[in-house]
């Protein structure tokens, strides 16, 4: 997968709801389109498309100034995980809990030392897109509190992107 174009209804606490639209094209683009109800906002990122292709793919490929350890299999919240976690050169960690039968990602625990909450993200309902497993559900929590649910509704694996669409300015 060298690029994707992903679709979702997005809601954000305090109850912000929009759908986002996020272009990626490896290894370094990605875009966000926001689509308001009262209008359209679109934001160009340059870092890198990591929230598609995951920092676990990210680091493989690489990250390599970044630190992986296999911490092990154990039951987590009533299933068996297999655990990974990332370690960054900032402070920051990613666990990442995998199905041992799948090895999808079913959640993610992100800790970053400069912010107050860790966060948690549950993934569920996943589903096949061109032969790749993608999830189709996420909530995000802090503190115990969800702040994010994401339900994708459509996501189309390698479209032909131009690099034009990552220099436009964005719309406000």
């Amino acid at each position: 997968v060298r690029s994707a174009r992903c679709t979702s209804n997005f809601w954000e606490n305090p109850g912000a709801e929009f759908r986002q639209t996020v272009t990626y094209k490896w290894p370094s683009s990605n875009r966000r389109e926001n689509k308001w109800p009262n209008g359209t906002d679109a934001i160009q990122f340059s870092s890198g498309p990591i929230d598609f292709f995951g920092p676990l793919v990210a680091y493989a490929l690489e990250r390599k100034e970044e630190k992986i350890e296999y911490l092990g299999q154990r039951e987590d919240e009533g299933a068996t995980a297999l655990i990974l976690r990332l370690s960054r050169p900032d402070g920051t960690e990613i666990t990442s809990y995998l199905d041992p039968s799948t090895f999808l990602e079913f959640k993610i625990v992100s800790r970053n030392p400069k912010l107050l909450f860790t966060r948690t993200a549950y993934y569920g309902s996943f589903s096949r897109v061109d032969g790749l497993t993608l999830f189709h559900r996420s909530e995000v929590y802090e503190n115990g509190r969800m702040v994010a649910s994401i339900t994708n509704i459509q996501c189309i694996l390698n479209p032909a992107i131009d690099d034009a669409v990552f220099a436009q300015e964005p719309k406000k």
